[in-house]
């Protein structure tokens, strides 16, 4: 007797089988990371519904933070009071940088990061 065991990759949303090249759509909301097999085309259709509310959102970056090791952290912070200083922002030697500090230095074009 012969045994063949078929896996089969389904779509979360509708079941259909996906194609073998597909990879797992992730997403954030609110705190929570969350990853969901999809089609294509259920894959653009979740994008095509999250665009307005992406475009109108801010990158918080915590991600990237969270990777940072603690002296990549320091220098980070160090900079971002650098620029606070040489743009007039008050800023302390020490402690949590303030969110106006870091929205200011988020508007200027690099990511923000929390301290």
């Amino acid at each position: 007797m012969a045994l063949e065991q078929v896996f089969r990759r389904l779509d979360d949303l509708d079941g259909s089988e996906l194609d073998l090249d597909s990879t797992p759509v992730s997403f954030a909301l609110e705190g929570v990371q969350y990853s969901i097999d999809l089609t294509r085309t259920n894959a653009e259709k979740l994008r095509e519904a999250l665009a307005p509310f992406i475009a109108a959102a801010r990158t918080e970056g915590f991600e990237q933070a969270r990777h940072l090791t603690r002296s990549q952290r320091t220098m980070k912070r160090r900079a971002i009071r650098e620029w606070a200083r040489e743009n007039n922002l008050e800023v302390s030697d020490r402690g949590r940088i303030s969110d106006a500090v870091l929205d200011a230095y988020a508007s200027q074009g690099t990511q923000r990061t929390r301290s």
